[in-house]
């Protein structure tokens, strides 16, 4: 059965998952597609696969029967917008962070239980086929013990001026380096490096995580940056492994041989393998069963150590602005 899905906001991110989901309505996978923002230029120039736009979300839901809407709106709405759509009987789908907390995300969470709608949490790099491929790899212990994880995604996109970089990208990342360990708690978490902006928000940043059995990830954030960087490295005690994320077709393996190409199961980038997932597995679907993506246990997690992030931030800041650098 081909769903009815809606969209809030329609800006950068916003226009990616509309042009997915145009695609995926000419397979057939979405029956109508609706798409609302407050700013009226982005409504403008839309794929002629959406079949309405609406100023509010309010009128989308009065006016439309929908199954499934996808919070693509800025990070501060995600929680109050998640509650409120599942409490009119809606199945979510929110781009991260799900909030600012661990209670906020606990909230979240809540309402979907008490509600029966499904709650997915937009966390991409879950889908992508070179992290799924090098978890398994790593998980044989093809480059023996793993030692270190790194994670770098710096962006030459300007930074936003209320934006916070640990919110948008460190999100993504602590997520990622859990996830890969079949979702291990870290133990600490230690901001080493922080650039802000103006407004003082951080807008760069590196951080170390610890985890058990002396594995420590090293995760590099940053906005302004020179070049575009999006890796993935598991470095082990016999070799390593590259996950490009703009790469889905393969994954290099370094050890004694040499560095060797290695194939990826699929090719399908992330976003389409989310939200094929979500379709496919929606209550809408016959037999299907309301579901929470990832696991409450994974979600609360990454909203603690974002929290855990935010506020190790916050100190450095504090500190810089009581002990400024001395020429």
């Amino acid at each position: 059965m081909a769903l009815t899905v809606g969209i809030l906001g329609a800006g950068r991110w916003g226009q990616v998952h509309i042009r997915t989901l145009t695609s995926l309505k000419e397979e057939g996978l979405v029956g109508q597609l609706f798409v609302c923002d407050t700013d009226a230029d982005k409504l403008a120039n839309l794929p002629s696969q959406v079949d309405a736009t609406f100023s509010t979300w309010q009128q989308m839901v009065m006016q439309q029967s929908l199954d499934l809407v996808a919070i693509v709106t800025p990070p501060e709405t995600h929680c109050q917008l998640s509650i409120e759509l599942m409490s009119k009987g809606i199945d979510v789908l929110v781009e991260k962070p799900l909030g600012f907390s661990e209670s906020e995300a606990a909230a979240v969470l809540s309402c979907s239980r008490r509600t029966g709608q499904s709650l997915s949490v937009g966390f991409l790099l879950r889908f992508h086929s070179g992290i799924q491929k090098a978890k398994a790899m790593v998980a044989s212990g093809v480059i023996g013990a793993l030692h270190r994880i790194e994670f770098t995604r710096h962006s030459t996109r300007k930074a936003p001026a209320e934006g916070d970089v640990i919110e948008a990208l460190g999100v993504h990342a602590i997520d990622t380096v859990c996830s890969v360990q079949g979702e291990v708690e870290p133990q600490r978490l230690h901001i080493s490096q922080l650039k802000t902006n103006q407004q003082n928000n951080p807008i760069q940043t590196t951080m170390w995580l610890e985890f058990p059995g002396g594995i420590e990830a090293n995760i590099s954030v940053a906005w302004d940056s020179q070049n575009e960087q999006r890796q993935l490295n598991f470095i082990g005690e016999q070799g390593a492994i590259f996950v490009d994320f703009n790469n889905h077709e393969n994954i290099q393996l370094q050890n004694k041989k040499g560095l060797e190409t290695i194939a990826t199961e699929f090719s399908t980038p992330p976003l389409e393998m989310e939200w094929r997932q979500l379709l496919s597995s929606s209550p809408q679907q016959d037999n299907a069963k309301s579901s929470q993506f990832p696991t409450p246990g994974a979600t609360l997690r990454g909203a603690r150590w974002i929290e855990q992030a935010i506020i190790g931030a916050a100190h450095q800041i504090g500190e810089q602005q009581t002990n400024p650098p001395r020429d």
